[in-house]
């Protein structure tokens, strides 16, 4: 109490002698600053301490608030000054902060360097309980210290704090916080003067004491790891499991201590890696691994019933992806455990790194440490885990499984599981007991089930082009016998063969047709000839003379009139489509599918139309051809299902020949046009490929000439054309953006512009997206602003309410770009005012569940409330 009204008295003087100096500065016709202001109290100090002292502890007060970080030329008086007070005070000056701060700031001389007793006060104030002080005097204790080591290459200062603190920590461990602040603010100097095991022990003292894990001594520790190489890693994994041992209270603690552990096992890799010493833990069941084991079991139990904290989880991570490797046999435990949680939980988060180390140590290894119900629950973790294995795990572990589930219908998911797993395990795949063979025949059993087709297709096309890349990198000769034995095993699966591309004729999917062509590489010739020489025989030869150039469609046939030899191409023409490249130059081949390609029966002229696109694809393009295709009978017998293909065929012919200008290319050309505003998502999709191949890969001049070809027909189109057009120049001009010239796009909006003033929904709509993608993807906004502006004025005057989304979103994207909504008309600036009442939007439907993933909810219409205060449309 009697300290608080000294203190009140002090502050109270000093504010009075502040406004002296400040009136006696004023007198004296000089600035008031920080320099003068300081000047002047250290007169009055100086005063005082040679008169009576009744004024010091003020101008000590004043001096502190007004110096500066650094007092130059006068530290050394400033410092004499205040020893002279100190040594004549009755009190304790060195307790008072503004004595301290004042003295500190003197600290930049040789002579304050050299003041051992100065010196000596300095060490004590930086090993003091206050924190505040700690901070001020760790800079100045630095400085000293810096100094000794430039004139003596060492610093008895130094020295002498590491002995003091070590004494704090053997007679006050209640002041750890203070000792590992000190700690932490030196670490460079601790790494330079070797210091680093006895700085090490301190903290290993420290936690040693400490009732739960220390925070602070973990993290110093842990920093130190990181700074010094050198030293050994013993006393860290003491550190590490002395803190596990202790209580952990807080999420915090678990993740410093588990990144902790990351960070020696790292750099312990490192050092074995290196060749220096052997890893820091040698065998199974350690109590460090006990130790780790029993901390993330307790934050488990501590996040319950909720899981594992995203934070948690990566610490966990970072530990297992540390131990890789040596997970097994020296972390066994801990890994399992970890398994048993996402077994349990149903948390995937940590599947990744588990996926890692059955990696490194082995399925069958990691399949041991599992219990058997687990199995099941493992499969998606073993699967992104496997490679390079024996195959005859995988028919020693999962066909029992397998059989035991095939005809349970309830359990279809883990069915389907299991044999995705067959793909990973023909990656990088070793048959030392001649295993594949007998793999295979079982396989031809379960191809026909629809739902582990794709699995067993894909494993096969795995198997075999991994065998051939393998083979072209100069393999040893075992590796090279090796993957010889397995291509020649999977060549002689004939049947597997047959029965996938029975299944693939019927229901074509991608994965089969990948796996077909890698198994007809491998195929025996003979009998690979003998089976297409077949289907080409039923399919090519009926009575009657070949095509001979003139096309004559039966118009009078029916559509449930196919000849056997029809049905037989249709039902292989998928097949023929893969095997194109060998059918090139077998002329029957050649003409009868021209010939199926003007058909009037659909599946035969929409088969034809793909075995020639692999023709074409393949190199078979005699200049006829584009003839043929172009021909106008070959439009007029075209199936809609059919034009995506037929416009493939046309632009594969026109590349391969170089016919990038003329008649032809403007054929090409309306056809993208007729066919973008079509019904069926194929020959869209078809058209807008084509169109962005085009604009990436046309030269700039034959860009430009392919956008005028586009736009050359729309003024007197039909609006349907008129909008199929705009809406393939738009797609032209958005992916050749950097091709577009100012003089292809003032022809193309000469052409458009007038559009804009019909009352032509489609055309108005397409006439929209490409002002969008005119004034907002090109650099030519402001060369087209003013007309654009009065085209959608146009626009919005006969379809306002249609397209009143669309315009407002222009005219929004147009405001972004350039600040001028004075330049809109009143009609524009009312439209993006518009709010309309009785708007539907769809109720959020992406949520992240508590287990981290992302759900999709079922779709559900929001409808607003109407006004209840809208007036109402009477009828009258």
């Amino acid at each position: 109490m009697a300290t608080d009204i000294r203190s009140q008295e002090t502050a109270r003087t000093a504010s009075i002698l502040e406004s002296k100096i400040k009136a006696i500065l004023k007198a004296e016709g000089k600035e008031e600053n920080s320099e003068e202001m300081w000047k002047g109290a250290l007169s009055v100090f100086q005063a005082a301490l040679s008169t009576d002292g009744e004024y010091t502890e003020e101008g000590i007060a004043l001096m502190n608030k007004y110096a500066p970080e650094s007092l130059g030329g006068h530290s050394n008086q400033v410092r004499e000054v205040l020893k002279k007070y100190a040594s004549l005070s009755q009190s304790k000056p060195w307790e008072n902060k503004d004595f301290y701060g004042l003295m500190l700031k003197t600290f930049f001389t040789e002579e304050a360097f050299s003041d051992q007793d100065c010196v000596e006060k300095v060490l004590e104030l930086s090993t003091s309980p206050s924190p505040k002080g700690r901070k001020k005097a760790l800079p100045a204790l630095r400085r000293v210290i810096e100094f000794e080591d430039a004139q003596t290459g060492e610093s008895k200062t130094f020295n002498r704090l590491v002995q003091m603190l070590e004494a704090l920590c053997r007679t006050n461990s209640e002041y750890s916080g203070k000792i590992i602040s000190v700690l932490t603010a030196l670490q460079q100097e601790i790494v330079k003067y070797g210091m680093s095991t006895r700085m090490l022990e301190v903290a290993q003292a420290i936690q040693s004491r400490a009732e739960s894990a220390s925070l602070s001594a973990v993290t110093f520790a842990r920093t130190l790891l990181g700074c010094d190489a050198k030293h050994s890693l013993a006393i860290h994994l003491s550190i590490l499991e002395e803190a596990l041992r202790k209580e952990m209270d807080t999420e915090e603690t678990f993740v410093l201590l588990m990144n902790y552990a990351a960070d020696i096992f790292k750099r312990s890799n490192l050092r074995e890696v290196q060749g220096l010493e052997p890893f820091v833990v040698a065998q199974e069941g350690t109590s460090l691994e006990i130790a780790l084991k029993e901390a993330i079991k307790a934050e488990m139990e501590r996040s319950k019933p909720e899981k594992l904290s995203l934070n948690a989880c990566l610490a966990i991570h970072a530990l297992l992806g540390a131990l890789n490797a040596k997970i097994f046999p020296y972390f066994k435990k801990l890994v399992v455990m970890v398994a048993y949680y996402c077994f349990t939980e149903k948390d995937m988060r940590i599947s990744k790194e588990v996926e890692l180390i059955i990696g490194f140590i082995g399925v069958e290894r990691f399949l041991k440490t599992i219990k058997e119900k687990e199995f099941l629950f493992w499969l998606p973790m073993i699967k992104g885990g496997v490679h390079s294995t024996d195959i005859e795990v995988f028919q020693r572990r999962f066909f029992p499984e397998i059989d035991r589930l095939k005809k349970n219908e309830d359990r279809v998911t883990e069915y389907e599981a299991l044999w995705a797993c067959f793909p990973s395990f023909c990656r990088g795949m070793k048959d030392p007991s001649k295993k594949l063979r007998v793999i295979l025949d079982m396989c031809t059993n379960y191809i026909s089930n629809p739902v582990v087709r794709g699995s067993i297709c894909q494993g096969i096309h795995v198997l075999v082009e991994d065998s051939q890349r393998s083979l072209s990198f100069e393999p040893t000769p075992e590796m090279f016998q090796e993957k010889m034995a397995i291509l020649k095993t999977v060549g002689e699966s004939v049947e597997l063969f047959e029965k996938i591309a029975f299944r693939f004729k019927k229901t074509p999917a991608e994965t089969e047709r990948q796996c077909i062509r890698s198994m007809l590489s491998v195929l025996d010739e003979e009998w690979k000839n003998n089976y297409f020489r077949e289907i080409l025989a039923k399919s090519f030869t009926e009575a009657g003379e070949l095509h001979t150039g003139e096309l004559k469609p039966e118009y009078a046939r029916k559509e449930n009139d196919v000849p056997e030899n029809e049905r037989v191409f249709i039902e292989n023409a998928h097949l023929l489509e893969i095997v194109a490249p060998a059918l090139v130059g077998n002329s029957g081949v050649e003409q009868g599918v021209l010939k199926f390609c003007v058909s009037t029966h659909l599946r035969t002229q929409k088969m034809g139309y793909k075995v020639a696109l692999g023709l074409v694809e393949s190199g078979y393009a005699p200049s006829t051809l584009l003839d043929f295709f172009m021909h106008p009978t070959a439009e007029q017998v075209l199936f809609p299902c059919t034009r995506h293909i037929r416009l493939q065929v046309l632009y594969q012919l026109l590349k391969r020949h170089g016919r990038n200008e003329g008649t032809l290319l403007c054929r090409l050309v309306y056809e993208l046009v007729k066919t973008v505003r079509i019904d069926g998502g194929k020959n869209r999709k078809a058209a807008f490929d084509i169109t962005e191949e085009m604009a990436a890969s046309y030269s700039t001049e034959m860009f430009g000439e392919v956008c005028k070809m586009v736009v050359a027909g729309v003024p007197k189109g039909l609006s349907e054309y008129q909008a199929g057009a705009i809406t393939i120049v738009t797609t032209l001009i958005y992916n050749g953006k950097e091709k577009v010239t100012e003089e292809v796009l003032d022809v193309v909006f000469a052409s458009l512009e007038d559009l804009s003033a019909e009352k032509k929904y489609a055309t108005s709509k397409a006439l929209v997206g490409f002002l969008s993608v005119l004034l907002i993807n090109t650099p030519y906004i402001d060369r087209y602003l003013e007309r654009s502006l009065v085209c959608l004025d146009r626009i919005m005057y006969h379809f306002k309410m249609k397209l009143h989304e669309n315009l407002k979103l222009i005219l929004r994207k147009i405001l972004e770009k350039r600040d001028i909504p004075e330049r809109l008309s009143y009609a524009q600036k009312e439209l993006l005012k518009h709010r309309p009442q009785n708007r539907t939007e769809e109720k959020e439907r992406i949520i992240t569940g508590a287990d981290g993933k992302i759900h999709v909810k079922s779709q559900e219409i929001i409808r607003q409330k109407e006004n209840s205060n809208a007036r109402k449309r009477v009828k009258r």
